[in-house]
């Protein structure tokens, strides 16, 4: 019996808690970005400014769903580089992060698509204090330039994350832009 290895629980592997380090020899570790991300996302969903129209939101007969997390689920998409919705629809079935945002069934890709197309406003207001969530994190912990390489990485910037609030305005109206041009172009074939 002692030499069995079971499988790692979420907690073990630091997908179980996002708020928390893992705990290695000689102190505590931070928990990988991608997990990092996907607590922010959801703060940065449920302390945004412009918040979504109403709590929940359906679209025929998909759902209905709470909007802070259908607006948690796009903002950790959009700002981790991922923007079409079938593929997000598809993740929020099968990745243990994206299943973190949706406390329910995940929603189908036209409701995705109608949330965001209602809901623009609270996206970028959400994705705007993702980003500086992740500013402020960063600063905070004042991390080595690996560490703030591999956030880089994860979200998908060629540049370092933008503190000036102009710059940070652009990368938001970019993302959400890149969203619906995207969904725009699958649409179309």
């Amino acid at each position: 019996m002692g030499g069995e290895k079971r499988p790692k629980s979420l907690t073990e592997t630091g997908l179980g808690s996002t708020s928390r380090g893992v705990a290695v020899e000689g102190g505590m570790n931070p928990p990988p970005p991608r997990v990092r991300l996907a607590h922010l996302a959801r703060e940065a969903a449920r302390t945004c400014t412009e918040r979504p129209c109403t709590q929940e939101f359906q679209l025929v007969e998909d759902g209905p769903f709470p909007s802070v997390e259908i607006l948690a689920l796009l903002t950790f998409s959009y700002g981790t580089g991922v923007f079409p919705v079938d593929r997000i629809s598809h993740l929020a079935r099968t990745d243990v992060l994206y299943l973190s945002l949706i406390g329910t069934t995940p929603p189908a890709p036209d409701t995705l698509r109608a949330f965001r197309r209602l809901e623009r406003i609270a996206v970028a207001s959400a994705l705007g204090r993702f980003f500086a969530l992740i500013a402020s994190t960063c600063e905070e912990e004042s991390q080595p330039a690996p560490a703030l390489e591999e956030w880089r990485t994860v979200l998908k910037l060629a540049h370092p994350l933008p503190r000036c609030e102009a710059t940070l305005g652009r990368l938001v109206r970019e993302r959400v832009n890149q969203a619906t041009w995207i969904d725009r172009m699958l649409l179309d074939y």
